[in-house]
């Protein structure tokens, strides 16, 4: 999660220093000295470099401002819910969801199965997967983890 995270502040600071180049150079290539002819920007302290520089001093203020903006905020959505979920297990619940019992004493449970968008092939999935059960009525109980797994517990006998 950190590296997906660090890749991405990586390339936003790249992206953010390229164009900050670019805002730098356009002036100087538009600017430079033909055969014949003087830079514009040779001319000393005129107007004109001191509008530039304006712009410039304006531009890499606000690519920076925007860049830590955006670090900030994807490190923000990043370390926020752990640190809510430590502190409140009201959080947790809210932000991660509760186990879900799905099937009780061999009863599918319609309404709850329904609402987790789980069907019967989903169950039984699992159950041949983790317990090698071939009927519905092998199972016991089911619930639907945290993780979005299903867990079995099949019938003694």
């Amino acid at each position: 999660m950190f590296d997906d995270l660090f890749a991405l502040i990586t390339l936003l600071i790249g992206v953010s220093f390229a164009i900050m180049l670019v805002v730098l150079l356009i002036p100087v290539v538009r600017d430079r000295a033909r055969p014949g002819h003087k830079a514009k920007f040779d001319h000393g302290n005129s107007l004109h470099d001191k509008r530039f520089t304006a712009i410039v001093s304006v531009t890499v203020f606000f690519v920076l401002d925007a860049s830590v903006l955006v670090i900030a905020t994807l490190i923000g959505i990043d370390i926020a819910p752990s640190l809510v979920k430590q502190r409140s297990e009201t959080a947790t619940k809210l932000l991660e969801g509760v186990p879900l019992v799905i099937v009780d004493d061999g009863e599918l449970l319609r309404e709850r199965m329904t609402k987790a968008r789980v069907d019967v092939e989903d169950i039984m999935t699992a159950a041949r997967k983790n317990h090698g059960l071939e009927r519905l009525e092998q199972v016991k109980s089911a619930v639907l983890e945290r993780n979005g797994g299903i867990s079995i517990v099949p019938r003694q006998g």
